[in-house]
């Protein structure tokens, strides 16, 4: 499958997997029935690769380091409400609501309603979302109503569209891990 997708345009970005790379495309050049092995191949598909139709970004969601981000919430939660993580996600919501002018979630599918649970905390963290444009804040809760939804390509169509939200998801990650 590897091959598959580096054929349809997929390309490596990890510098180790790009060395490796070039040494099989060697091989193949010398030898055009050659195979790669499967610890090649494991190797190879050990970290992500990209498709770009435009120029390359750093702000796609895989090449985010989301697991530094968990332990920043995680530890944002843990100072709040006496360590009780369910009243201060409950506090979360209502300080993000307010934010976002989300008045009420009785119309929200359930899925949506997990993914306004598991975003508040993130809501919280990210620099200045409360001075954002009212058009900005409300693509916002469209991407996270979609996190939600039914099609996580739609969730991904729109976290890609909000540039801002991006922008400052890039900015929250870099501080988590300086921290």
């Amino acid at each position: 499958a590897w091959w598959f997708y580096y054929k349809l345009g997929f390309r490596p970005e990890d510098p180790e997997v790009r060395r490796l790379l070039r040494g099989e495309l060697q091989k193949l050049r010398a030898n055009p029935r050659h195979r790669s092995s499967r610890a090649t191949l494991q190797e190879l598909s050990a970290s992500h690769t990209y498709f770009y139709l435009d120029e390359r970004r750093d702000d796609v969601l895989p090449k985010l380091s989301i697991g530094e981000l968990g332990l920043k919430i995680a530890r944002s939660l843990a100072e709040r409400d006496g360590g009780d993580r369910e009243r201060a996600i409950r506090a979360a919501s209502r300080e993000v609501a307010g934010v976002l002018g989300v008045r009420s979630l009785r119309s929200w599918s359930q899925g949506e309603r997990l993914a306004w649970e598991r975003w508040c905390p993130v809501i919280q963290l990210l620099p200045g979302v409360a001075r954002w444009s009212q058009a900005d804040r409300s693509a916002l809760v469209k991407v996270i109503r979609a996190k939600g939804g039914r099609r996580e390509s739609d969730f991904v169509r729109l976290f890609d569209q909000h540039r801002r939200l991006r922008r400052a998801m890039v900015k929250l990650l870099h501080e988590a891990i300086d921290e």
